[in-house]
């Protein structure tokens, strides 16, 4: 038994706002940025699901500069109309013929680079499907097709990306190499995948390798940003912490049980309240007909029945950008009581797992977290609180 009473919601709510504020993309950016005064022109292309508030602090920053171009690919412009930029939008996690005028613009861009001119590339997770150019011979009904197929899948973000690529004239450095004329390329990326691959982030659109200096990429945020700032929270709580770490990936169901056994675990051992803490990409296989929901609600629906209505444990996992998979969902969280509440309302967990219907469940129980663009993009984020047990 514990006897302690913990108002979840309300550090669910609080979590939440550390880990995206902690990313927040103007702030990473405009602390970053090159010195514009260096160069005749600035053309700028920033693509991905943070591109909006990237290209902002980008465009306030070079106010004063007389020449600054380019284009802003992302799913909405948040209500922002851009002084001197281009915004596009795209399509995510598929792309369309929105995605297909964004990479030629993104494209012509880069070429109009001249030699005193900075090409500066401001990248964030979600590029690869927002801006496409396919390679000649491939269509993009080709490249929507293989997307399709490897996200139902549940195959890994770097299988994903490494297709992308093959198919692709702007992804793999294409986009570098159509600015070749620019006297300096420079990336600023915000990461969601896991291991930060620069070759993996938005599918390396201006990545050429290691051993190229041919242009300069800096990562200015990641899945540890938001690992650090929810630390920094259990901390003010006088909780201790547990981290596993910003690279846990798998399937979700067998990461959830797992994580259960663990947790158990864990808590059997401990003497004051412990965050357990953990980030990275799980994924899953969908059934055809599929229900509404993501590999977050997924994660949390798995992990409240394979807890059974353990004690003392409190759970939250969501998708840092806003929007875990399909439907409306950012993710979720759960109580020691929510199981017992769901059965209590008529909702059978097993069913909704089942149909992948983790989404409607959540929404029922009144645990979900809405989708919201949040205007970053770290990839997942974990968060169990455990109480110590006490002997009655």
């Amino acid at each position: 038994m514990t006897d302690q009473m913990v108002d979840w919601p309300a550090h669910v709510q609080a979590i939440y706002d550390a880990v995206t504020s902690a990313a927040e993309p103007a702030r990473l950016t405009a602390a970053n940025l090159p010195d514009g005064d260096a160069y005749a022109g600035i053309r700028i292309v920033a693509l991905g699901k943070a591109a909006v508030r990237m290209a902002r602090a980008a465009e306030e920053a070079y106010a004063a500069h007389p020449y600054v171009s380019g284009v802003v690919v992302a799913k909405s412009d948040e209500g922002w109309t851009p002084a001197r930029l281009r915004f596009m939008p795209g399509s995510h996690p598929v792309p369309d013929e929105r995605s297909l005028a964004a990479g030629e613009a993104a494209l012509e861009v880069a070429a109009s680079a001249g030699p005193d001119d900075l090409f500066l590339v401001l990248l964030s997770g979600g590029g690869s499907a927002l801006a496409v150019a396919p390679m000649e011979g491939v269509t993009l009904a080709d490249k929507q097709a293989a997307v399709k197929a490897l996200l139902a899948s549940g195959a890994p973000i770097d299988e994903i990306n490494a297709k992308r690529r093959q198919m692709s004239r702007l992804k793999g450095g294409g986009l570098a190499r159509a600015a070749q004329r620019a006297r300096e390329i420079v990336t600023l990326a915000l990461s969601d995948v896991v291991g930060d691959d620069p070759a993996t982030i938005a599918s390396g659109p201006t990545w050429l390798g290691e051993n190229d200096r041919s242009a300069r990429y800096e990562l200015i945020g990641s899945g540890r940003t938001g690992i650090d700032a929810a630390i920094a929270y259990a901390a003010e709580q006088g909780w201790d912490v547990i981290d596993w770490g910003d690279a846990i990936v798998g399937d979700v169901r067998i990461v959830a049980k797992d994580h259960a056994v663990k947790l158990r675990a864990v808590q059997a051992g401990i003497a004051k309240p412990t965050l357990v803490i953990s980030g990275g990409e799980l994924t899953s296989t969908l059934p055809e007909n599929a229900g509404a929901g993501g590999p977050n609600q997924d994660y949390v629906l798995s992990l409240m029945a394979a807890l059974d209505g353990t004690a003392g444990i409190y759970g939250l996992a969501f998708d840092t950008d806003g929007c875990d998979g399909i439907g409306g969902g950012a993710g979720g969280w759960f109580t020691p009581e929510s199981l017992a509440d769901a059965r209590a309302m008529g909702l059978d967990v097993s069913a909704s797992m089942q149909a992948y219907a983790s989404l409607d469940f959540l929404a029922t129980l009144g645990t979900h977290i809405p989708e919201a663009a949040s205007g970053t993009n770290i990839n997942d984020f974990r968060a169990v609180l455990l109480l110590p047990l006490t002997g009655d």
